[in-house]
C-alpha cells in the first residue's frame, strides 16, 4: 500500500445513509459532487458522508471518481448498470 492509499474497512451491505446517497445521486443525476457538497445536500456531517464514499468504493459501485485529490460522485448516463451493481448490496427485501 502506497502512502497515498487509504485503508477502507470491509463492508458487506451498505448502510441506510449510503443507500440514500446513491438513490439521490441517481435520481438527481449528480455530476462531480464532492464529499462536502454531498453532506450539505443530504444534511449530514462530512465524516458520515466520507464513510458513505468509503463504503461505495469498497463495494466497487462505479460512481466514485477522482477530481484532483478529491473523490466525487459522478452518475453515468446508463443508470441501469449502476442499479445492477447496487442491487446485490441493498437492504431491500427481494
Amino acid at each position: 500500500m502506497s502512502s497515498d492509499e487509504r485503508k477502507i474497512a470491509p463492508v458487506h451491505l451498505i448502510s441506510y445513509l449510503t443507500q440514500k446517497l446513491l438513490l439521490t445521486a441517481i435520481y438527481d443525476k449528480w455530476q462531480e459532487v464532492t464529499v462536502t457538497e454531498a453532506s450539505r445536500r443530504l444534511e449530514v456531517s462530512k465524516m458520515s458522508m466520507s464513510r458513505c464514499f468509503d463504503e461505495i468504493e469498497y463495494l466497487n459501485i462505479d460512481v466514485i471518481r477522482m477530481k484532483g485529490k478529491s473523490r466525487v460522485v459522478c452518475v453515468s448516463k446508463d443508470r441501469k448498470i449502476l442499479w445492477e451493481q447496487m442491487n446485490e448490496v441493498l437492504w431491500i427485501k427481494k
